[in-house]
Formats: C-alpha cells, structure tokens, sequence
C-alpha cells in the first residue's frame, strides 16, 4: 500500500494549529493570545550571520507594546524546512513566548530597571535577554508536545537559556537582568533561533522604525491597544494563572506565580539600600578596620623627636574586612524566586569586599566552603535542593574562631541569606546579618536571634536599583 502524501501546511495553518496546541497546554495563556491582534508581515528583518560568515536580513516575529503580534510566513516556513517534525511546537512556543512578553509586561518592568536614565542599544540587549530566559523557562514547562523528546530538543532549537550564561533557573526577569553583566552585553548563545533576545517593543519596549512602519502599512491602528487596555489584560492574565493554580491541575509553570507577582504589584519598597547601607556598614565597623603595626613608625612622630621619653607612635595599616557569605540553597529558596534575589545581593556584596570572600553553599548540609574571588566562580558553587539546616554553615565560622588550623581566618561579618524557614541558629561569635527573603517576615527569628542583624526582604517588593 502506497504511502499517503504528507500535506504541507501553510504559514497561517500553522500558525492556527499552533494555537491550538496552546489552548490545551494552557488555557489561562490562550484567552490573552486571542486578545492580540494578529499580522502576518515578513518586513520585520534582523540582521543574521549566515553558514558562510556573511551578515544577511531574515524576517523574524514580534510583539509590539500596544498588542499586535507580527508574525513572519517566511520565519515560519524556514522552520518548517529546519524542523519539520517540531515546527507545530516551535511555533506554539514562539507565540506563548511573545504573548508572556505582553501579559507579564517586560517593557515596563524594563523602563523600571533603566530607572529613566538614557539608554543604549546594549541595555535593551540585555534587558530583553533577562526577560527571555525567564519566558523561555516558563514557556518549557507548558506541555505543548506528546512527543518525549521534546523536552530536550527544544533547548536546540530555542534561543537563550539559563545555563548558556551559568545562571540557575527559575529566576525572575529582574533577578536575571541584575545577574547578567552590563558592561559586556552578551550575546545570544544559540544562534539565531527564535526566543533569543530581539522580540519588538513589546518585549522591553524598544520599536524599530520596521516596526511602526508594518503596522501602519497594514491598517492596523484600530487595534492599538493604549495603555489602559494592557493592564486590564495583564491583571486578566494573572487571575487566570491564580485559578488555575487553585484548581491544581499541574498545568501551571513553576515561577509563572512569581512572574505575575511582580508584573502587577508595583514596588513599593526600596529595600535593595536598606540591605547595602547595613551591610556596607556591618564591613566598615567589623573589628579591627584599623590595626597598629609597631614594627613601624607613624609619620607623624617626626613632629615629637626621637629618643629617650617621646611617645613611640605606631604606624597604621588599613584592615581588609574578611566576609563569609552563608547562601541557603534548600529546595524552598526556589519559591518566590528568593534564591535569584539572594544571588543579586551576595553579587552587591562582592563589590563592596573588593570581589574576594568565603562562600558556604548549604541545604542541609555543606555543600561547598571556598574562597570566592568572582561573581563566575560564586555561580559554579551554587548546589543544594534539599532540606533546610544552618547549623553546620555556622558551625565551620564558629570553627575558624577557635581552630588554629581551620582552612579559613576569623571572619569579620557573616550574611546569612535565606527565607527564614531554618531551625534555631547559635550565635557563632561573630557579627551576623541575617537577609531573610520571604513574603511573611518570621517573627520568631526576631525573638531568638538577638544576637544578629535581620532585614526582611519582600519579593513582591522587588524594586530596581
């Protein structure tokens, strides 16, 4: 018996059963997808580096920050012709993935991170790549494909990931924009696939004169969509995602919740100065900031004279603040994204110490206890999962105080990062901030730990610096 020929979809019926796809994935993204307006354009080009090294235009899709998805026949059939046995879940991914960029509204969130100052072509990189490892996570998670497989094809074939940058997954997109390096705005590390970093204005809310010019061509005013309208979309969104989540149907992503969170709770608070001002003053105040060094003379015993009955005035030497850093790594800091918001204030930390001190990785027990000299080592140490004890962290900094041949010097400062869920702490000899990352701020640590600084740090009070 003959084999049937395989149909060949075209763009929009692709497009359509992509769609689809989504709608039985997720059906609390499906209701804000059929609320962009949908245009087919294939004038939206970005440059591209070819097999043959040579830089050439290929059309590409978008999402502008007044709700018209643009999406590229062209793009499509390309993958198509790469991908023919995925091409229905990397089109679904694509338009979840541009949809989320909408209804978690990353442009705005974006302009918060600028803080209003002038931006550059390198911060809408970055800020755009932030967001879309937080998406392409999410998106990951929907189940838009019954083959197996795809679970893993798909990080080949999709943009950027966590792991291209050695950052841990399940952050936010503020956490990540904050963890990646500004200076040197990196590249997307998979090609040009799609996800990968340039998705309209939508996205972080840079439009291209292609972009305004598609949208005019086409007649498309009438579904500009103001401002107004995106925000009503946006918190229609995040009660669709809180029900679903009541209904417990294991259909809603991991860190989606947070997402939504922060899309549409403003921030209130600026705790990010209450936590560098004490601790910048917890390094400075450390015992022994300024040390006597009698093998010296103090330049200013020249004005006493020398000999029998003048003062012996010592010289002075600056004292370099060792600092241990204990980071809770259980399983539970990866809720509220507590664990991404741990990593941007030991990073903080880093600078004010001069990019050196001790890092203890622990769950429930000790993981790793080195000298950290960069932001990129700190990151390879990160392990854990488990279950929640800091005592065994604690007990190696009470160990350096008492053991001559401990591998570590007596610290001057310990910060503790964790979301408070730990059992009771000895005060280890040596002063202690506590940053507690959770919604609801343990009292009881307040009443047992007397003995240390505590800032309590409300994720859903994420403000950019």
């Amino acid at each position: 018996m003959a084999n049937k020929p395989q149909v060949q979809l075209t763009g929009p019926q692709i497009v359509s059963a992509a769609r689809q796809r989504i709608r039985n994935a997720a059906p609390f993204l499906y209701t804000s997808l059929c609320k962009l307006a949908f245009l087919y354009s294939d004038e939206i080009r970005l440059p591209v580096e070819n097999e043959k090294g040579e830089v050439e235009l290929r059309s590409t899709c978008a999402v502008t920050d007044t709700g018209i998805l643009i999406v590229s026949p062209a793009w499509i059939m390309e993958q198509a012709a790469t991908y023919p046995k995925y091409v229905l879940e990397i089109v679904a991914f694509m338009l979840a993935h541009e949809t989320l960029h909408y209804v978690l509204r990353t442009c705005k969130r974006a302009a918060q991170l600028f803080g209003g100052r002038a931006t550059t072509g390198a911060d809408y990189m970055v800020a755009n790549i932030a967001a879309d490892l937080a998406i392409n996570e999410i998106v990951s998670q929907l189940n838009l494909s019954a083959d197996p497989n795809w679970a893993a094809a798909q990080k080949d074939m999709i943009g950027v990931w966590p792991e291209h940058y050695q950052l841990p997954s399940g952050l936010s997109f503020e956490a990540y924009w904050h963890l990646l390096d500004k200076e040197r705005p990196p590249a997307p590390k998979n090609g040009p696939k799609p996800a990968s970093g340039d998705c309209g204005s939508g996205a972080v809310g840079k439009s291209s004169e292609q972009e305004d010019e598609v949208v005019k061509k086409a007649g498309y005013g009438r579904h500009v969509k103001s401002e107004a309208e995106a925000e009503h979309i946006a918190r229609g969104f995040a009660n669709d995602v809180k029900k679903a989540a009541e209904l417990n149907r294991g259909d809603v992503p991991a860190g989606l919740a947070v997402e939504v969170d922060v899309a549409t709770d403003p921030p209130k608070v600026r705790w990010e100065e209450q936590v560098r001002r004490q601790v910048r003053t917890g390094i400075l105040s450390a015992p022994g900031r300024d040390v006597s060094d009698y093998s010296r003379l103090n330049k200013k015993a020249a004005g006493l004279g020398f000999g029998l009955g003048v003062p012996f005035i010592p010289h002075h030497k600056a004292f370099v603040p060792t600092v241990a850093v204990i980071l809770d790594t259980s399983g539970s800091m990866a809720c509220n994204n507590a664990l991404g918001l741990a990593l941007v204030e030991i990073r903080e930390v880093l600078k004010q110490v001069g990019g050196r001190l001790r890092f203890i990785s622990v769950d429930c027990e000790v993981h790793g206890d080195e000298q950290i000299n960069s932001f990129e080592e700190l990151m390879q140490t990160v392990k854990g999962g488990g279950g929640t004890d800091m005592n065994p962290a604690f007990a190696l900094v009470s160990d350096s105080l008492t053991n001559a041949r401990a591998p570590f010097p007596r610290p001057s400062l310990v910060i503790c990062a964790t979301d408070g869920e730990i059992s009771q702490v000895p005060d280890c000899g040596v002063p202690t901030i506590f940053l507690v990352i959770n919604t609801n701020e343990p009292t009881w640590m307040r009443e047992n730990h007397t003995w240390a600084d505590i800032i309590h740090i409300d994720p859903s009070e994420l403000a950019p610096p």
